[in-house]
């Protein structure tokens, strides 16, 4: 942006929050412009943070449930830690729990059988707690039909890297993983395990130093007795 005025100091606002800046100066007259000051560089100050950008809940079994969420699209500073509420409507009681910055995932043991429980998330920074997130009601099942806690979206990773496509999913009783790959005519066929490529006991699909060829639609699909459910992570392998 640029900003003229004629006083010797000047508030530059409606900046983003918790973004780096540089800054120059120069006077003018009405012979043309001066030389440019040195670049001083600045960064404003945290701001609370947005909410986190989707969540999900399922039952893993009769008396727990598992929480996923995606980060804030607007961090507005560093995320210092989750917060996981869990609130029963009868009688009312809410619980929170705390999650690490760097963990979208969180189980919630010790809750009543067949009661049904709204979930929310809140991502706090030092300037304190943001918005919350969607509430998403759920109910612990002792027969509790496959869901997957990954969401659906886009992984980019440079070529000839190794990368983890992952596919978080619960259920009682735990459900079995099976990954798809879309190919040209559209029908998407069991994925190709060999020596580069592998399915892990986490339910993550593994491709070691990716190529072009890799690149694709990539679906998880988990199943049990009572449900499937299933994802589609987009793998986009950048350079040759």
């Amino acid at each position: 942006m640029n900003v003229t005025t004629g006083q010797p100091s000047l508030e530059l606002d409606g900046l983003e929050k918790y973004t780096n800046y540089s800054i120059q100066v120069l006077a003018f007259t009405n012979a043309g412009d001066g030389v440019r000051s040195e670049q001083i560089y600045v960064r404003t100050k945290e701001d609370v943070p947005g909410p986190p950008a989707g969540v999900k809940a399922a039952a893993s079994s009769s008396s727990a449930v598992f929480v996923s969420w995606l980060p804030p699209i607007k961090l507005n500073g560093i995320i210092r830690k989750y917060i996981v509420f869990c609130s029963n409507l009868h009688p009312m009681v809410m619980s929170e729990f705390e999650a690490s910055p760097d963990a979208y995932f969180y189980r919630i043991p010790n809750l009543a059988r067949n009661r049904q429980y709204s979930v929310w998330v809140v991502a706090v920074t030092a300037a304190g707690h943001g918005n919350n997130s969607e509430k998403i009601t759920v109910e612990p099942l002792a027969k509790a039909p496959a869901r997957i806690l990954t969401f659906n979206g886009t992984v980019t990773t440079p070529w000839m890297k190794d990368i983890v496509l992952p596919c978080k999913a619960v259920g009682d009783p735990p459900p079995t993983i099976k990954w798809l790959k879309g190919n040209t005519n559209g029908t998407p066929a069991p994925v190709i395990v060999d020596g580069r490529r592998s399915v892990q006991g986490n339910g993550s699909f593994i491709i070691r130093t990716v190529k072009a060829e890799d690149s694709g639609n990539y679906s998880c699909v988990a199943s049990n007795n009572w449900g499937s459910d299933e994802v589609t992570l987009n793998l986009q392998v950048q350079g040759k």
